[in-house]
This record gives C-alpha cells, structure tokens and sequence, in this order.
C-alpha cells in the first residue's frame, strides 16, 4: 500500500542583505511527513518554519538544518587545527520548505535561536512576497544557551 498524498504548499524564502523575502507559494501534491511536536513551553533552541491560524497559535512545525549560515569553513593552513569555523553573515541564499495546505493557516512563522531577532515591524499587508528586514543575519552571542525567537512572520495566500 503506498502513502496518501495530499494538499501542500512549497514555501521559497529567500535572503539577500539582511533580508528575508517569501518570494513563492506553489501548491503541489505530495506525501508529507507528520508535524514535529509544537514547542510546548519557552526555552526551545534551534530552526524551524511553523505555521499559524490567525490568533499566532501553531498548527504545524517542519524542523530544519540551519538554513541561514552563520558561520562559513575555513582552512587555517595550520596542520594541528587545519579547519575551523569563522563567524560570517551569508550575503544570499535561498531555502524551500514543504507545509501541509490548510485552510486555518493564516501565516508561516521562520523561528531561529541561531540568529538575533528582526526588530519589531508594523504588521505588514497581506502581499505573495514580505520584506522583514534583519540586522544582517547576525549569529547569536551564544546560540546553545539562547531560546529560538520569531525572526520573521509571512501572510499566506488565501486558497
């Protein structure tokens, strides 16, 4: 017996100069694996896209990799420590994300503890491509003792 599949939404967000942009939305139809648990209580570290009615309560959350880097690999030319790790704001990049299609969903949530937070924004319109600006994707001081905050919330499309 094969899975089911069924309605979902592939979410492209892409970054450039301290800027997060949701620049697409397609629907697609696919298999998709269960939510991760929804964090229960404040203190949980890491990156994941979290989904939302319109009151901010989580509906699905799809944990993830880092998408954003804080850091980039470096070759010291030192034989006792020949690579290591040299903190650096990525200039570009983009990352997708598959989430289920409901019709209770009113925005997609990007949550980091590897980042600093986006300051606070008037609420934006709702618009296919949102602009948050962020202080250039700055790693956080000390991202294994810093609890994961909002780093930018995106109005879906309606269905």
């Amino acid at each position: 017996m094969s899975p089911t599949t069924s309605a979902a939404v592939r979410l492209t967000f892409a970054y450039k100069d301290g800027v997060i942009q949701l620049v697409s939305q397609t629907p697609v139809q696919m298999v998709l694996p269960p939510s991760d648990p929804l964090p229960a209580s404040r203190g949980v570290q890491g990156f994941w896209v979290e989904l939302q009615n319109p009151a901010g309560k989580g509906l699905f959350r799809r944990v993830l990799s880092n998408p954003i880097p804080v850091d980039t690999e470096v070759f010291t030319g030192d034989p006792s420590r020949p690579i290591t790790r040299t903190p650096q704001a990525p200039s570009e990049g983009v990352f997708t994300v598959v989430v289920p299609q409901s019709s209770d969903a009113a925005s997609v949530v990007l949550v980091s503890s590897f980042h600093d937070p986006a300051p606070q924004l008037p609420a934006a319109r709702l618009l296919a491509t949102q602009r948050i600006p962020h202080a250039g994707f700055q790693p956080a001081a000390n991202p294994l003792e810093q609890e994961a905050r909002a780093l930018g919330r995106f109005p879906l499309q309606a269905e």
